[in-house]
């Protein structure tokens, strides 16, 4: 599996995430600091979820998160019991979500989770690179995809990315996100979309923020935010990981 380690110090991650203690100790402590300083400019409170049935990465992650003064973490082992208390009334700003879970897969689990909440902002986080599994995760609504072997801030940081309209990818799973829209040829007249809003779709689909997008076109944060309007309403979406899977699955871009 095309994994691409980010740690000096570790083994290659398994099919079940296992962490050696060492390489614990350096997802726990790597770039925390700049992490705590973004997070005491925020007062509100983000609800995090963490669905994750190995006990040692998943003990490891929630530490991570309870470094953050402004995240309220839970953790789950199956989707199932994440749903329950969803159904039951309880709130999430972003799910944490691996694939390779007992009982209901993560992959089955997104469609069901934003049924329910559609606001929830999804990002996998698991040992799965190959392409199927990608695709079908941003088809089904997921609004990033990291790997395991990602570090402590980089997952922190993406939980902040989403909920500022990002779309946080791990280079190797954006690198296969740009070759599916390679294998395309690029076509929105179904929609009418217009080729400024098709740029932007592009950039929606590249994983880049509203601010990055911009920058690319060389105009304001504000345009490309109407633009933006203007894409969700002739797609008939209401958030850019809907877009981002129509996009993909229409062959749009």
């Amino acid at each position: 599996m095309g994994v691409v380690p980010r740690f000096r110090d570790m083994r290659q991650a398994n099919d079940n995430g296992r962490m050696t203690k060492r390489c614990e100790q350096n997802f726990m402590t790597r770039g925390m600091k700049a992490d705590r300083q973004t997070a005491a400019e925020s007062l509100e409170v983000i609800h995090v979820w963490l669905i994750e049935d190995h006990p040692d990465f998943r003990n490891t992650v929630m530490r991570v998160l309870a470094l953050q003064p402004d995240f309220q973490a839970s953790a789950f082992k199956t989707c199932e019991e994440a749903l329950a208390r969803l159904a039951a009334g309880d709130s999430v700003h972003v799910i944490l979500l691996d694939i390779g879970l007992p009982g209901m897969s993560g992959l089955d689990g997104i469609t069901e989770f934003k049924t329910i909440s559609p606001a929830t902002q999804i990002i996998m986080l698991t040992a799965f690179d190959d392409p199927p599994k990608v695709k079908r995760a941003i088809r089904a609504g997921a609004t990033g995809y990291l790997l395991k072997t990602a570090e402590a801030q980089q997952i922190t940081a993406s939980i902040r990315e989403v909920l500022h309209g990002g779309a946080p990818l791990d280079s190797h799973i954006a690198r296969q996100v740009l070759a599916m829209m390679s294998t395309h040829v690029a076509s929105g007249a179904s929609y009418g979309l217009a080729p400024r809003e098709l740029e932007v779709l592009e950039g929606l689909v590249e994983g880049k923020t509203v601010k990055q997008i911009a920058s690319d076109l060389s105009v304001s944060y504000h345009t490309v935010d109407t633009y933006l309007r203007r894409l969700y309403q002739k797609l008939d979406v209401q958030s850019r990981s809907l877009a981002v899977s129509k996009a993909l699955q229409q062959h749009l871009v």
